[in-house]
């Protein structure tokens, strides 16, 4: 795309616009792609906005095919007050992000939040405070701030975006948020730059002034180096057992629903189904609503030939929602193997 602008050459940017696709193949939050370039387009002042269609056409196309796979099924939020207390326990969330960006210690799989309760005041005015006094040092200090570094700045945010809990929620949880470390994905490559170009910074101002040698400095900066291969090296030990990093998980994060559930599948997998159901049990205690849960606890039940047992967990469940299909597949599973 940036290319294309330069070269003008209408192959780069129906490549560019390929490219789109691919990577909303891959997964759905490349479409702020275009929010990413729109940054660009601004910061440099360029006017070539017809250069947007091909992707635009290419977003459309995405959403209507996802539409017709049925692959569109979200969870609103209920209304505004709701919204508004989401997206600030997300933005919250941030400063915990930005704390793992730096110190990458306590990580785990699918980390979640507690919703701030719609009553409360002090936590979510300290968090827009915070971001409110940030926007306005940057509006004030934009003549000092290179365009670059603006930038990466609204590049980590942008990349944010698909997750931040504004028109849906992304639940784990009755209450609770998703705020699994695998959203940075994208987002540490501006996080990253970012970093890179403030220790640049404050090795020169320590060198300059005589705190800090400049061999000292790079020692230090060689030691945050290994920390950070020796972590990568630690997760990806946990990472070679899916029950040891869920097991992990659950130590951090025993309240989470998600993770019970993914323990109990592996527990499935290893035809445990009696350990496998006290986990599905945990899960649905954790969040009554959510019916899949109780739909595994029946089939839990069902693999442990405690058919009665089974159907009797299914005929709690009044509304199974898009899982309705497959609760009556399994009711009309346990029912013949009863009648054998």
């Amino acid at each position: 795309f940036l290319k294309y602008l330069k070269e003008k050459k209408p192959g780069l940017l129906y490549g560019a616009a390929l490219c789109f696709g691919l990577g909303l193949l891959c997964k759905e939050s490349a479409g702020v792609l275009m929010a990413v370039l729109g940054v660009y387009m601004l910061l440099t002042g360029r006017k070539e906005w017809k250069a947007f269609v091909p992707l635009l056409v290419v977003l459309a196309a995405y959403l209507v095919w996802r539409k017709h796979l049925g692959l569109t099924y979200v969870f609103p939020w209920r209304n505004a007050h709701e919204m508004f207390f989401g997206f600030t326990s997300f933005l919250f969330g941030v400063f915990t992000y930005l704390r793992l960006i730096i110190i990458p210690a306590g990580l785990y799989f699918d980390r979640s939040s507690t919703l701030f309760p719609l009553n409360a005041v002090l936590a979510p005015l300290f968090t827009w405070a915070v971001y409110i006094a940030g926007a306005v040092w940057l509006w004030v200090s934009r003549r000092h701030v290179a365009p670059f570094v603006v930038f990466c700045i609204a590049w980590f945010f942008i990349e944010l975006l698909p997750v931040a809990q504004i028109l849906t929620s992304i639940g784990v949880q009755v209450g609770t948020i998703s705020l699994a470390e695998h959203f940075l994905y994208v987002a540490l490559i501006p996080a990253s730059i970012l970093i890179v170009l403030a220790g640049e910074k404050a090795e020169a101002w320590f060198n300059g002034r005589g705190i800090l040698r400049r061999d000292v400095f790079r020692l230090v900066a060689g030691g945050c180096v290994v920390f950070f291969v020796i972590t990568s090296m630690q997760q990806a030990f946990y990472a070679s057992s899916e029950a040891a990093m869920l097991k992990q998980s659950l130590a951090a994060n025993p309240n989470n629903a998600r993770l019970q559930t993914a323990l109990a599948m592996v527990y499935v997998r290893n035809e445990a189904y009696a350990t496998a159901e006290e986990h599905f049990r945990k899960a649905a205690a954790l969040d009554p609503l959510e019916p899949r849960y109780r739909i595994s606890i029946g089939k839990a039940l069902a693999d442990q030939g405690r058919y009665a047992e089974a159907l009797a967990q299914y005929e709690t469940i009044k509304d199974a929602r898009i899982w309705q299909k497959s609760l009556d597949e399994n009711i009309k599973a346990v029912r013949a193997l009863m009648e054998k």
